[in-house]
């Protein structure tokens, strides 16, 4: 449970970090941003592959896209482009300036950087497969419209005002 918990409160944190970095000025001034490790594991993931297969490019050996690459979603375990990536990875991000993404070729001097939308929870699911049908039943009826149940997975599709 406590996995559970901390890996909420940094998907909490790290979004309210992603929609601040989706301020026009702060966008421009910082567009890319450098994977990175921001806590030590005794057995670590092999995060190059799976930047690699997520269709990621090097610079030097560092690992660095633009914020709205869609590398940051492909290397997440929950299809988010904010960190944690993946439980307990010890992987987190940091900015990389608008002068650095020029000189490493990810924009052309001057080049506008527009802000991306994504909700919290626009990658919310979760299978009902184990649940009892009348549970299943009752989640429907208490969202509504806000999830759909699809291939046993339930799916967050709308958003509460």
């Amino acid at each position: 449970l406590g996995l559970i918990y901390d890996v909420q409160v940094q998907q909490a944190q790290n979004f309210a970090r992603w929609k601040t970095d989706q301020n026009p000025d702060i966008l421009d001034a910082y567009p890319a941003q450098e994977l990175i490790r921001v806590e030590e594991r005794t057995l670590k993931r092999n995060w190059t592959r799976r930047w690699k297969d997520a269709g990621g490019h090097f610079y030097d050996y560092r690992m660095i896209a633009l914020k709205d690459d869609p590398v940051w979603m492909k290397i997440s375990r929950f299809g988010t482009p904010w960190p944690p990536f993946d439980f307990g990875s010890g992987m987190g991000v940091q900015d990389i300036s608008r002068q650095e993404a020029e000189k490493l070729g990810l924009l052309d001097p001057g080049e506008p950087v527009q802000p991306s939308e994504a909700g919290f929870n626009d990658a919310l699911q979760a299978s009902v497969s184990n649940l009892d049908p009348e549970v299943t039943k009752a989640v429907i009826k208490l969202f509504g419209d806000l999830v759909e149940v699809s291939d046993n997975v339930i799916k967050w599709v709308g958003s509460a005002a």
